[in-house]
C-alpha cells in the first residue's frame, strides 16, 4: 500500500526513501533540464533543482548567483510551472563553505531577475532550502540546514563591498581578458 502524501509544506527528510533520476528533461519545457526528479512513496512527483552557493559576503549571508544567470532564472520559473501541474518543487542551495553565519539569499545585486523569479516562485509554493556541507576527498558531508531569506534587502552594503574589491575578485575570461563576476553588470549601467 502506498503511504499517504504529506502536505506541500512538509518536506521529506534527507534520509527518506525516494525513487530518483538525475538530470531530467522537463516535459513542458524540453529545452531545459531540472537536476533531479523524485517520486515519493505516495507516488507524488518532486522536482529538485540544486544551486551551488559559493559566495559569502561580510554580512555573513551566502548569495547566489555570482553573475547574471538566465538559466538559473529559467529553472526557477519552470519549477513554478511544474508546481501548478501538481508536482512538488524545491530549490536546494548547497553552501560549500564553513564561514556562513547568516542565511542564503538570491543575489539581487548580481542578478535582480533571479531574485524576482525566486520570490514569485516562493509565493506560488516552490520550496527553498539550503544546506551547509563540508568537502573532503571522501565526498560531501551535510553539516546543517540554514534558512533561505527571500525578502528584499538593502543592496548598498554589497555594492560598496563589490566596488571596493572589484580589482581583486572575480575571474578573467582567457580569450577576451574580460573580468567577470564583479561587473559592472548591465543593470548597474542603466542610470
Amino acid at each position: 500500500a502506498k503511504q499517504p502524501c504529506k502536505s506541500q509544506g512538509d518536506e521529506p527528510r534527507l534520509t527518506t526513501s525516494l525513487k530518483a533520476k538525475r538530470t531530467c528533461k522537463v516535459k513542458a519545457t524540453p529545452t531545459s533540464r531540472i537536476d533531479f526528479w523524485l517520486r515519493h512513496p505516495c507516488g507524488q512527483e518532486h522536482y529538485l533543482e540544486v544551486k551551488n552557493c559559493h559566495m559569502v559576503y561580510p554580512d555573513g549571508h551566502g548569495y547566489f548567483p555570482d553573475s547574471i544567470s538566465a538559466r538559473a532564472s529559467r529553472h526557477v520559473e519552470e519549477l513554478k510551472c511544474l508546481l501548478a501541474r501538481g508536482c512538488r518543487c524545491t530549490v536546494l542551495f548547497v553552501v560549500q563553505r564553513d564561514d556562513l553565519r547568516g542565511q542564503v539569499r538570491p543575489s539581487a545585486h548580481h542578478d535582480p531577475s533571479f531574485a524576482l523569479a525566486c520570490r514569485a516562485a516562493a509565493a506560488a509554493g516552490v520550496r527553498f532550502r539550503a544546506l551547509v556541507v563540508s568537502c573532503s576527498l571522501e565526498g560531501l558531508t551535510v553539516q546543517r540546514e540554514v534558512g533561505v531569506d527571500l525578502e528584499e534587502y538593502d543592496l548598498a552594503p554589497m555594492a560598496a563591498w563589490v566596488k571596493a574589491n572589484r580589482e581583486t575578485t572575480g575571474w578573467i575570461r582567457s580569450q577576451s581578458n574580460c573580468r567577470v563576476a564583479n561587473g559592472p553588470f548591465p543593470h548597474e549601467l542603466k542610470a
